[in-house]
């Protein structure tokens, strides 16, 4: 696996026909149900590290409920979770680390993927469009599953440094604006999408350069976005 700076998107498993119309996904909340993050701790649960797993836990919980409670943007308070629980693989092979990541993709990732738009996104790609899946997921989740949806790209964010070791260090998460950015550096620096699919407010940007946004079970502030512009909303 190439390392990665902390400026650096690459897209995974490009299109041979870079072209053609573009539809841009979020990945958690709105492929799928799943939460990596918690997958991880379910894998450490089940691999002899429950001890580990429940310390992250008891040091984040708090924090967490404390947030939602107030309806505080959570993103940052999550990316910092996956941060930290990524270092516990710190110094691991790489190849451990991928059948880790095989594990939470098998039984939490695609487990939990919604169907229903998984069957809009392969309608996509019958069509001859591209389908990038644009998330803050690491790259290593992402290349699993993308094992198990052929055809598509993804940008997730990267690792820092990665060797034979694994670094256990995350590279800045491909989150909110960055996506936006990254959608705009495949489009010519246009950004315009054919269709973009998101669950929260965070998406918005993304879902906003799509000539089709559609709001995957959406959070209450992107439910009254999607409402207000006439945007599909796709909840059941």
């Amino acid at each position: 696996m190439n390392p990665h700076t902390h400026n650096d998107f690459p897209l995974l498993h490009p299109s041979a026909d870079p072209d053609s119309p573009i539809v841009a996904t979020d990945l958690e909340g709105t492929l799928t149900a799943g939460v990596t993050v918690l997958g991880i701790h379910r894998y450490l649960e089940t691999h002899g590290r429950a001890a580990v797993s429940k310390a992250i836990t008891r040091r984040r919980m708090g924090g967490f409920i404390f947030r939602k409670l107030l309806r505080l943007d959570l993103r940052e308070y999550k990316n910092e979770w996956m941060r930290e629980v990524t270092r516990v693989f710190a110094g691991e092979p790489v190849e451990a680390v991928r059948e880790m990541a095989d594990w939470v993709v098998e039984q939490v990732t695609w487990e939990d993927r919604r169907k229903a738009v998984l069957v809009e996104l392969e309608a996509h790609l019958a069509a001859g469009r591209r389908v990038i899946l644009v998330t803050g997921v690491f790259d290593l989740f992402l290349e699993r599953l993308l094992a198990r949806l052929p055809g598509m790209e993804a940008i997730g964010t990267g690792v820092v440094g990665n060797g034979e070791l694994f670094s256990g260090e995350l590279a800045d998460f491909n989150v909110g604006r960055r996506k936006v950015d990254n959608l705009k550096r495949l489009t010519g620096g246009t950004g315009r999408l054919y269709s973009a699919y998101g669950d929260t407010y965070s998406d918005l940007a993304m879902l906003s350069l799509s000539d089709r946004p559609v709001a995957v079970f959406p959070d209450r502030k992107l439910r009254s976005a999607a409402e207000n512009a006439g945007w599909r909303i796709l909840a059941g």
